[in-house]
């Protein structure tokens, strides 16, 4: 007898995430109708049913309920502006699949900034210890001076992050080769031979020159003449417009892989159509952000899911501070189509 389908079932026919198909079945108002109306339909022709045991136990599970029933973790966190990650395309949803995450698991996720003016190492662990919270999950960006000068004993900690360089503590993050492999994979499905790699600098650096690395690799199984070198720039870079289109110009790659949407910007204003003139492929797309260039969504959300299951392992076995070897949880991503490839 076929099984009824699940919300991860869901979730994967429609491309959206498990939070955001369990929100909409369960008609909440941060959902739009749109997306509600999409859900709906697909639940209905997949033959999908609420299990009645299991809707009891969640609607107790999500009444209000006081603070204190709810145990403190913390997210700490070193950014200059302390709303910045919150508008962050890949930074925010790590928070939100941590924070929903949590509180089904009955913890609630407090917001620590450590880079607060007046705010010290010392200070934020008194601040810590004062509010009971055991256990931190760290957020990029890890080179702040004010990470590596903190005292983590007695502290679990987990970490969720894109930042291999600076990893520190048990993480959860993409899983870099798997992404660019599947990227690559679709990009030679779809009848691509001569692909390209734009990489933005200080994103390669802190990730070790994954993507990259594995590019070079996957260039093997080319025809010598469509082996094209990668096309760096920075963040910062004044001429990156001009130089980016005499590149494309030059070289003339049939698809182009993309870590950063400021790529997709300068050829669009450039006049170039998606996908006639050339392939885009982002290796970094944001699932309910952004639905500008197909690609590959890299989960942030399950990727801060992962990262309380790491932490509340750790509180269970009572290990804290800086771990000898650090483990990590590589989550895979998928690919998502918004007609650029």
């Amino acid at each position: 007898m076929k099984s009824s389908p699940t919300i991860r079932d869901l979730a994967r026919a429609s491309g959206l995430s498990r939070s955001t198909i369990s929100a909409a079945l369960n008609n909440q108002a941060n959902i739009s109708a749109a997306t509600k109306a999409k859900v709906f339909k697909l639940a209905e022709e997949m033959g999908y049913r609420k299990d009645a045991k299991v809707s009891e136990l969640m609607g107790y599970l999500r009444q209000p309920r006081d603070s204190k029933d709810l145990l403190p973790l913390g997210w700490l966190y070193c950014n200059e502006d302390p709303l910045e990650w919150q508008r962050h395309v890949w930074r925010a949803p790590l928070f939100t699949g941590a924070r929903d995450h949590a509180e089904k698991l009955g913890y609630r996720i407090e917001e620590f900034w450590l880079s607060a003016p007046g705010m010290t190492p010392k200070r934020m662990r008194s601040i810590l210890q004062t509010r009971s919270v055991r256990g931190l999950i760290l957020a990029p960006p890890f080179d702040a001076k004010a990470f590596s000068e903190f005292d983590y004993t007695g502290f679990s900690c987990a970490e969720v992050q894109n930042d291999p360089e600076h990893m520190n503590f048990h993480a959860a993050l993409p899983d870099f080769t798997y992404n660019f492999d599947l990227a690559w994979e679709e990009a030679v499905r779809r009848g691509y031979k001569r692909p390209g790699f734009a990489s933005i600098q200080e994103v390669a650096s802190y990730q070790n020159e994954k993507r990259e690395s594995r590019y070079f690799w996957r260039q093997q199984s080319l025809a010598p003449e469509d082996r094209l070198p990668i096309f760096p720039y920075t963040q910062q870079d004044p001429g990156l417009e001009q130089s980016l289109c005499s590149w494309v110009q030059e070289m003339k790659p049939d698809v182009l892989f993309i870590n950063n949407m400021r790529i997709y910007n300068i050829l669009k204003r450039a006049g170039f159509s998606f996908p006639t003139d050339i392939g885009l492929i982002s290796l970094n797309c944001i699932r309910e952000y952004s639905s500008h260039c197909s690609g590959i969504d890299q989960r942030s959300e399950e990727q801060g899911e992962a990262a309380v299951d790491i932490l509340l392992g750790q509180i269970r076995r009572g290990e804290t501070g800086v771990p000898d070897i650090t483990r990590s949880l590589q989550i895979k991503g998928r690919w998502v189509d918004f007609g650029t490839a």
